[in-house]
């Protein structure tokens, strides 16, 4: 079968992504995923193949999460690839996120809709155009993937056997060597996209200033980096490194961090509800300790199976209380990872993938 994806980003960072459409291939079928290329200035290949998964991106350079400031570029990648796929054959358009189907509609083909996230969100304005949007969308759609409950419950009604979870479960293969790198610091890392956490950042920063034996590293992109990045200037052991490449550089990103910073606003409604971002599998995955905020699943993740702290990401002191219980006990630190080796079979994406099968198959 022949499978064409719509991605906005650069692929090049997109774990989930790259999970799936590996999987896809190996099943035999011929995949390639259509990509905007958000800054050019990187010089990522135009096309290029990654274990037999085909990339073509469209360089247009825009702003990650600038919303409507992006408006423009966000057209021309539309046009670009419907005038790409204009004379291709393929049998299915597999759409990531709601921009991305917004797209796939536009190109009159049979539609799978891929929600990584909950879409109704921001201003009562924005939720109700989000919602409606998704909605329509789903119903559109041959089939729609999932992540949590909450996106089954706000755009399924009615249309129930065409919706498909699939958790961001992280595939233990491709981390081979998790062992930690040594260190005379604990390292504190936060690790994926920064967007509307920089009061969870600067409460970190602030609560560890002063503790000698903690450096804290920051590794992702977004639309909140060049504040962070001013931010982090004030301060003697914060690091802040950007984008990375999620496929090729996140073991070495695990391999140098001993606790994974979680932390996200308790009043944005993406993060209500199940909401596991891939972070906390991969944490599991490579055995690295969480500190996460309490009040979401992930901090209640956290404490049911005993694998890290969950605090008020807000709060610098119970923050500060967090790391210096870590550093005064290295046990807690071998009791989280132990916990953590225990039940990552638990999070297998390589059979949770396997709901693919039941979409595509059902296609042929």
């Amino acid at each position: 079968m022949k499978i064409k994806m719509i991605l906005t980003n650069a692929f090049s960072i997109d774990v989930r992504v790259y999970k799936e459409a590996r999987y896809l291939v190996t099943r035999g079928n011929e995949v390639e995923i259509l990509c905007w290329d958000k800054t050019p200035q990187k010089r990522l290949p135009q096309t290029e193949n990654m274990e037999g998964i085909n990339i073509r991106r469209f360089s247009i350079s825009a702003i990650a999460g600038s919303g409507v400031k992006q408006l423009g570029a966000y057209l021309k990648f539309l046009r670009e690839c419907k005038k790409y796929l204009h004379d291709k054959k393929y049998d299915v358009v597999h759409c990531h996120d709601l921009d991305g189907a917004i797209i796939g509609c536009f190109l009159k083909h049979k539609l799978i809709f891929d929600m990584h996230e909950f879409y109704d969100k921001g201003s009562f304005l924005k939720a109700k155009i989000s919602h409606f949007a998704t909605r329509a969308i789903a119903k559109k759609a041959i089939a729609n993937i999932y992540v949590t409950p909450l996106s089954l419950e706000a755009y399924g009604h009615g249309i129930e056997k065409k919706f498909f979870q699939l958790k961001n479960y992280s595939d233990r293969n491709s981390f081979a060597d998790i062992e930690k790198t040594q260190s005379s610091k604990l390292r504190v890392s936060y690790i994926g996209t920064v967007r509307n956490q920089l009061t969870e950042f600067h409460s970190l920063f602030e609560a560890v200033k002063d503790i000698d034996d903690i450096i804290v590293n920051i590794y992702g992109g977004g639309v909140d980096l060049a504040e962070l990045e001013k931010m982090a200037l004030l301060y003697n052991n914060v690091n802040v490194y950007g984008a990375f490449n999620g496929v090729s550089e996140s073991e070495y990103i695990y391999k140098n961090t001993d606790v994974s910073y979680i932390a996200y606003s308790l009043t944005n409604p993406n993060y209500h509800g199940d909401f596991e971002p891939v972070k906390l599998y991969e944490a599991i995955a490579t055995e690295t300790p969480i500190v996460a905020t309490k009040g979401l699943n992930i901090g209640r993740v956290a404490l049911k199976y005993d694998i890290g702290k969950a605090v008020d990401t807000q709060n610098i002191k119970q923050i500060r209380q967090a790391f210096l219980d870590m550093l005064d006990k290295p046990e807690l630190i071998r009791r989280y990872s132990d916990n953590m080796k225990k039940i990552a079979k638990q999070f297998d994406w390589n059979e949770a993938v396997k709901v693919l099968d039941q979409i595509y198959l059902d296609m042929k």
